[in-house]
């Protein structure tokens, strides 16, 4: 039994295409997880320099059509195979892998497989070149591509005695669609939890920014990330200091710090449905 999966490779934004390519097949091609290359095959290509080859059909490409390379070019693609654990061994993985890719380009396109044995499930990682071999046409994505490859791994499957996935269920949507409730806090989320922890009501926007700047940190939203600086620590001592030094028995009573560099003004959410609510 095998799930298979799709994916177009782009240079993307700052790096080149013979960046790109070296970071996808170095990745597949990690020793660490193919037992030193053992597991690794090849179609009309060198897998030492797979990634250099590419480049060069790439190259041929383009002086054999004239047209030069976008942005949103696909340059390979790369699929994975991926088998129930227990059920096969690795150098079946990877020939199962090698007919799966050989059956999709039907030959035209030259690819590689390696084949992974560091997790509990082996699986192989295929990526082939969008350039065909004659360097003057490309592998184009068709619609309802990833159910013929699941139609070919199945078959693929059968043929050598595996199980097959019987009745296999539409995706789930998005990885926090599928954690629900279980799904982690937004870091945003967990400064406002403290925010309405610590003072029950937020009634002065304009005095915790002249906290904020009083440490220091700029209020950008733009800057306020955990790369940036630690936003919960310093919320929490922007609060310290809004809420903790009243020394004046009317200011305390009025909410209003004695150090209050603006006066307070009322605080407004903004819900889903976009309505104002005064706190």
């Amino acid at each position: 039994m095998a799930t298979t999966f799709l994916k177009p490779l782009h240079a993307g934004k700052g790096r080149s295409i013979a960046q790109a390519l070296g970071r996808s097949t170095d990745y597949v091609k990690n020793p660490d997880k193919t037992d030193n290359g053992e597991w690794i095959s090849a179609y009309q290509c060198n897998p030492a320099i797979v990634d250099a080859e590419f480049l060069y059909s790439k190259r041929q490409y383009a002086a054999y059509t004239g047209k030069t390379h976008k942005d949103n070019d696909v340059i390979a693609y790369h699929m994975r195979q991926s088998f129930k654990p227990g059920e096969i061994t690795p150098e079946k993985a990877n020939k199962i892998g090698y007919d799966l890719a050989m059956s999709l380009t039907k030959g035209n396109h030259a690819f590689i497989v390696c084949t992974h044995v560091d997790k509990h499930h082996i699986h192989s990682h295929i990526i082939f070149n969008s350039t065909s071999l004659d360097c003057i046409r490309k592998f184009r994505n068709f619609w309802g591509s990833s159910f013929a490859i699941r139609r070919i791994s199945d078959i693929l499957c059968l043929e050598n005695g595996l199980s097959v996935i019987e009745d296999p269920k539409p995706s789930r949507g998005s990885y926090g669609s599928w954690l629900g409730e279980n799904k982690p806090l937004t870091n945003r989320q967990k400064l406002e939890q403290m925010i309405d922890a610590g003072t029950g009501c937020i009634a002065v926007v304009l005095q915790y920014v002249a906290v904020i700047s009083r440490l220091s940190i700029i209020p950008q939203a733009a800057q306020c990330n955990s790369r940036t600086y630690d936003a919960y620590d310093a919320s929490a001592r922007a609060l310290a200091l809004l809420y903790g030094e009243q020394t004046d028995t009317d200011d305390a009573q009025n909410g209003q710090p004695e150090n209050c560099l603006v006066p307070p003004i009322a605080f407004h959410r903004y819900p889903i449905d976009g309505v104002r609510y005064p706190v």
